[in-house]
């Protein structure tokens, strides 16, 4: 079996986190992130953030908690101004939680991997609910996507959730 880049970066993420050694995740209050114009008029900026033009990437996150199940996220790098300084977990970039690593669904893995492996510009359409900027389930190119949505709906973690960018 021939290995991807992807599933190497999943094996490595999953092998440092075995050794207890990805650092703890210190999330800030979205509060405390805010832009100072989204600070001084949220309702406009919330009314009116409703695309985000951006690169995406599929990648591996770890955690010590869970060394054998790598959350898979689409990494978020925005071309614009976010309502938001900075993302909250200062381990990785915005992004987009798919789910974490299953063996009993590695076709489903595969497929993102290779279709969201590498980067490519995009546009994401949603709109701001709570904390987090939602993706439209039928009109954004990430949050219509079938293999997306399966993958996401399969996880227990987040298959509850809708697909979105945390703020």
């Amino acid at each position: 079996m021939t290995t991807t880049l992807m599933g190497s970066q999943r094996e490595q993420i999953t092998g440092i986190a075995r050794r207890g050694l990805i650092p703890a995740v210190q999330w800030t209050d979205v509060m405390d992130r805010l832009t100072p114009r989204a600070t001084n008029n949220w309702p406009v900026v919330a009314a009116h953030f409703t695309q985000l033009r951006c690169r995406i990437q599929a990648q591996y996150s770890g955690s010590n908690a869970w060394p054998n199940e790598p959350l898979l996220v689409l990494a978020v790098f925005p071309h614009q101004i976010m309502p938001t300084r900075t993302h909250g977990d200062p381990n990785l970039p915005w992004h987009i939680s798919l789910s974490s690593y299953d063996p009993n669904r590695r076709a489903q893995f595969k497929a993102i991997e290779e279709q969201w492996g590498k980067a490519r510009e995009v546009t994401l359409r949603g709109w701001i609910a709570g904390a987090t900027f939602q993706l439209d389930p039928v009109n954004c190119p990430v949050g219509s996507d079938p293999a997306v949505q399966a993958i996401h709906a399969a996880d227990p973690h987040y298959g509850h959730i809708p697909l979105h960018v945390s703020l």
